[in-house]
């Protein structure tokens, strides 16, 4: 069973069920693009998908939050929740999709908070993908981002995940990672965070668990040699 968390219309789906036998549990909260995504679902992978009308938090007390709409996204702001669904947390959802292989998450901001609330719940060692990415360009937020994102570094790290398959908002590929190397998450934060010139706003990272050695191998085995320049 595959979880994707911010399933939106469905895109995700599409390509989860083109390149794999998973079912997919859709988690949307959005009254927007809920209608889209069951039409979809109903349309192209009936049998394959269903969908829950759910706001994933990262704590059983943590409240639902407003959605607000733009460019094809929404993103949960600090105003009363706005939608018509239900508020859950990411341990509660986990337990519900029982064997989980795979767990997407994009909710534009969250993405951090939950994964460390599904550490919190349960002891995974499915891959994790994810949207690591920073909005707000003034210094004392980029600060505020390095110093959250070098913490969850760590606590992957602690959880089992050492290794990161990462990918640049255009779609090309950064590296492959371990992060338990210090100087690795900083540089990775650091190419991040240079704000002129290079319209780069977030990274899209695979967490592979230490005991997933097969699915390492298949990712390494799909990145092209081409994609990496020499440094010396």
């Amino acid at each position: 069973m595959a979880v994707d968390i911010g399933a939106n219309v469905g895109d995700t789906l599409a390509i989860i069920a083109r390149h794999s036998a998973l079912d997919v549990i859709c988690v949307e909260p959005s009254d927007f693009y809920l209608p889209y995504l069951r039409h979809n679902v109903t349309r192209h992978f009936a049998g394959r998908a269903r969908v829950l009308d759910w706001f994933v938090t990262a704590r059983d007390d943590e409240p639902g939050r407003a959605l607000f709409h733009w460019g094809g996204t929404a993103k949960a702001i600090n105003q009363s929740y706005s939608e018509s669904g239900t508020v859950a947390s990411i341990g509660r959802l986990i337990a519900d999709a029982g064997e989980v292989a795979l767990l997407k998450i994009d909710t534009d901001g969250a993405d951090l908070s939950i994964i460390e609330g599904c550490l919190d719940a349960h002891q995974p060692t499915f891959p994790i993908y994810f949207e690591l990415e920073k909005t707000n360009p003034k210094p004392d937020k980029v600060g505020a981002f390095c110093a959250q994102a070098q913490r969850f570094f760590s606590r992957v790290v602690a959880a089992g995940y050492r290794q990161a398959f990462v990918w640049d908002d255009p779609g090309r590929f950064y590296g492959r990672l371990d992060l338990s190397a210090d100087m690795t998450v900083k540089n990775l934060l650091n190419y991040l965070t240079q704000l002129r010139h290079r319209p780069i706003w977030g990274y899209d990272i695979c967490l592979v668990h230490d005991s997933d050695t097969a699915l390492s191998k298949q990712l390494s085995a799909l990145i092209s040699e081409d994609q990496f320049v020499p440094l010396d």
